[in-house]
């Protein structure tokens, strides 16, 4: 319960640096927000522990609204950095480590 409470705080917040987990049952709430979200042009995912395809798609359509620039991904895990390579994604992101 007080995982999901700090998720629900965070997303109010538009602070991804908390969340942990980008998934079907995050990205729903995170793209309410999207229009908040998307004016950053990186992102930490240091905090992530879980992600799936909807977690991928999420920070594609990001980096694609971003218009010429690609959405630079700090402390990726290996996990994530796996998703992107084999959904081909790897020319929408910048990722620093």
């Amino acid at each position: 319960m007080l995982q999901l409470l700090n998720y629900k705080k965070a997303i109010a917040t538009n602070n991804m640096e908390t969340i942990t987990e980008l998934s079907f049952f995050t990205v729903t709430d995170l793209w309410e927000k999207r229009q908040e979200i998307f004016k950053d042009s990186s992102v930490s995912l240091k905090n992530i522990t879980k992600v799936d395809a909807s977690g991928i798609a999420f920070l594609a359509i990001w980096a694609k609204s971003l218009q010429g620039s690609k959405l630079k991904l700090e402390h990726v895990p290996n996990n994530v950095l796996n998703l992107i390579d084999t959904y081909k994604l790897n020319e929408l992101f910048i990722i620093e480590n």
